[in-house]
């Protein structure tokens, strides 16, 4: 099963965060091992995709990646 996780940028302070998206535009994380909440900016809110990449990053939706092909 994986984590139902979401990323957004905050009103506050314009920066990438992690966490649990509550109602009306607010995502819970923690930070300096406390419980925080912040308002975020709708538009940068995506998903995660449960996916991670060749250096264990997590890929969220709307994320850009690079990809490369090889002729075997």
């Amino acid at each position: 099963m994986r984590e139902i996780l979401f990323k957004a940028k905050t009103e506050w302070d314009n920066v990438w965060v992690e966490g649990y998206y509550s109602d009306k535009n607010v995502i819970v994380f923690r930070e300096n091992n406390k419980t925080t909440q912040r308002t975020i900016i709708p538009d940068t809110l995506s998903e995660y995709t449960g996916i991670k990449d060749q250096h264990e990053v997590k890929v969220f939706e709307n994320d850009l990646t690079d990809y490369y092909l090889s002729r075997g």
